[in-house]
């Protein structure tokens, strides 16, 4: 079986599921409730459901597309990961390099979501200057001895 197609199978069990909450939801005439991380009940909000359908419609159609770099699916999954209280996991051979990466990407984006980033500045330049200088490059020196990240040349091409 093919990565894509075992991909392609769980985004569409995915998008199913997240479908069925949205009938739930409209014929049940309230917000289902999801147990946040210290146990209270939170109600979804239509606003959140309405969210959650234009994420995977945009999942949908990037996966549509096929194309070799396409990080534009990293960045829905995430926000829809952090919209239906999700936790993230990432799989290399260590670990360490692609969490930097991705919590280095999640930091730009939470500045960005909270109106901390400033508007001079692009994503690029500010996750450009968080990978560079950010805290899990101080991580790197701790677990190898130096300030710098083991990637190769055909990894650091899929970087977005």
């Amino acid at each position: 079986i093919l990565l894509d197609d075992v991909r392609w199978n769980l985004a569409q069990k995915l998008f199913k599921n997240f479908e069925k909450l949205l009938i739930f939801t409209f014929y049940a005439g309230s917000s289902p409730k999801n147990v946040c991380k210290s146990g209270c009940i939170v109600a979804a909000t239509s606003k959140q459901l309405f969210l959650g359908k234009i994420l995977l419609d945009n999942i949908r159609s990037n996966l549509a597309q096929n194309c070799s770099k396409n990080v534009e699916i990293f960045q829905f999954s995430r926000r829809l990961n952090f919209l239906l209280a999700g936790q993230m996991i990432l799989c290399c051979k260590s670990g360490k390099d692609r969490t930097a990466m991705a919590v280095s990407c999640d930091q730009t984006e939470i500045l960005f979501e909270r109106g901390l980033a400033p508007s001079s500045f692009s994503r690029q330049k500010i996750l450009d200057a968080v990978r560079t200088s950010g805290s899990r490059l101080e991580n790197t020196l701790k677990n190898v001895g130096a300030k710098r990240y083991a990637f190769t040349h055909l990894q650091l091409s899929f970087m977005p």
